[in-house]
C-alpha cells in the first residue's frame, strides 16, 4: 500500500492528550464536491485518515493543547516505498462546534505549531480547510485499513530502506565504472564502427531479477554505446547502424537499439527494410520508441499509414497521428473541418 499526500499534502497525527478523545471519534467533512471535497476520519484506535477527492493519507492522532488552543495533531507517513517521509500536521479544534480547521504542516510538531501560531486570529474563512462533524459511524473497511496501518507502514519503511541501499550500491558501481564508460565512449567517437564490437553482457539463467533473463545488462560498454547513438554530433555510417540492428535478436537488447530509430543516417530505403520487423517491436516491446521511428521525417508516409493498422500503445498511435497530421495526411477516425 502506498501512502501519498494529496491537495496541500496534508497529513494528520497527534501527540499529548488532555481531552477525551472518544468525543472526537468520527468522520468530518468540508462539505464540498468533486476534487474540492475532503474528509477526516478519526478512529477510536488512535489512527486516522485524511481523504481528498483524489486519494488519502493515514497516520496516528491525538489531541494537543498549546498556549490555550486545542489541536488535532496527526503524525503521518508521506510518500511511497521508494521514500517514506514522516510529517506533522495540525487542525485547530473547536470542541463546541465539533469542527477542525487545517492550520499547518511541517517535518516536526514544533514546525507545524509555528505555522499555526503565525496565522492571524481574524483570518478569512476557507471552506475547503474546515471540516464539520458528520457521524461517528466509521465504515468497517476504513476501520480495518486503520488497524492494519502500523504493520503496513513498517513494511513500507523496510522497502524504502532496501531501495535506498540498492541506490547507494548502484551509485557506487556507477562511480567505479565511470573510467570504463568514458574510455569506451572515446573509442566510439574516434571510430563509430566500434559499436559493432563493443562487448555486451546478458542476464543468464538463475540471475536476479529472473524476468530479465536473456536481456542485455546496463554495463559501462552498453551505456557508452547508447549515449553515442543518442549524440547527433557523432556521425554513423548507415551500414554500421543497420549492422548494429542485426547483432542480436531485438528482444534481447530492444532498449539499446531504440536510439538508432531516430538517427538521420537511416534513409527511407533502410527504413523500408526495417518496417516488417517494427511490428513486433511496436506491439510487444516498446510502442513509444517504435512511434519515434515512424514520426521521423525519413520514414515514408505509406509505412506510417500501414503501421496505423497495427496494435500498439497510446504513445505509438499518438506518434503516428502527429506524423500524418504534419504531412497533411488524413488521420483515421478524424474528419477535417
Amino acid at each position: 500500500m502506498r501512502y501519498k499526500l494529496f491537495l496541500a499534502s496534508i497529513a494528520i497525527a497527534l501527540a499529548g492528550c488532555h481531552t477525551d478523545k472518544s468525543a472526537l471519534v468520527g468522520i468530518y467533512s468540508n462539505g464540498m464536491s468533486q476534487f474540492s471535497s475532503a474528509s477526516v476520519i478519526l478512529s477510536q484506535s488512535g489512527y486516522g485518515i485524511f481523504m481528498s477527492g483524489v486519494g488519502g493519507v493515514l497516520g496516528s492522532w491525538e489531541v494537543l493543547n498549546s498556549e490555550g488552543q486545542n489541536y488535532v495533531h496527526m503524525h503521518c507517513a508521506e510518500g511511497a516505498s521508494s521514500e517514506i517521509r514522516e510529517v506533522d500536521a495540525l487542525f485547530s479544534l473547536d470542541k463546541k462546534l465539533r469542527t477542525l480547521e487545517f492550520v499547518g504542516i511541517a517535518d516536526t510538531l514544533n514546525g507545524a505549531l509555528a505555522k499555526a501560531r503565525a496565522l492571524p486570529s481574524e483570518r478569512p474563512f476557507f471552506a475547503e480547510k474546515h471540516y464539520h462533524y458528520v457521524t461517528n459511524d466509521i465504515p468497517p473497511e476504513y476501520e480495518k485499513m486503520l488497524a492494519d496501518f502500523p504493520a503496513n507502514l513498517e513494511k513500507e519503511k523496510r522497502k524504502a530502506e532496501n531501495l535506498r541501499r540498492l541506490k547507494e550500491i548502484e551509485a557506487a558501481r556507477a562511480r567505479k565504472e565511470q573510467p570504463i564508460y568514458e574510455a569506451c565512449l572515446a573509442e566510439i567517437k574516434a571510430d563509430p564502427r566500434k559499436i559493432l564490437t563493443m562487448p555486451f553482457v546478458f542476464y543468464q539463467e538463475g540471475e536476479e531479477p529472473k524476468f530479465l533473463k536473456g536481456r542485455v545488462k546496463r554495463t559501462p560498454e552498453l551505456r557508452a554505446v547508447m549515449v553515442a547513438l543518442g549524440d547527433k554530433t557523432i556521425k554513423f555510417p548507415e551500414d554500421v547502424l543497420m549492422s548494429f540492428l542485426d547483432r542480436y535478436e531485438w528482444e534481447s537488447y530492444f532498449y539499446a537499439i531504440a536510439p538508432v530509430f531516430v538517427r538521420d543516417e537511416l534513409t527511407a530505403e533502410s527504413r523500408r527494410k526495417l518496417h516488417p520487423r517494427m511490428r513486433d517491436y511496436a506491439e510487444r516491446l516498446d510502442g513509444e520508441k517504435a512511434g519515434a521511428f515512424y514520426e521521423h521525417k525519413n520514414t515514408p508516409i505509406d509505412l506510417v499509414k500501414d503501421a496505423y493498422n497495427w496494435k500498439g500503445s497510446g504513445w505509438f498511435k499518438d506518434a503516428l497521428r502527429r506524423r500524418l497530421k504534419d504531412s497533411n495526411e488524413p488521420v483515421p477516425g478524424q474528419h477535417k473541418r
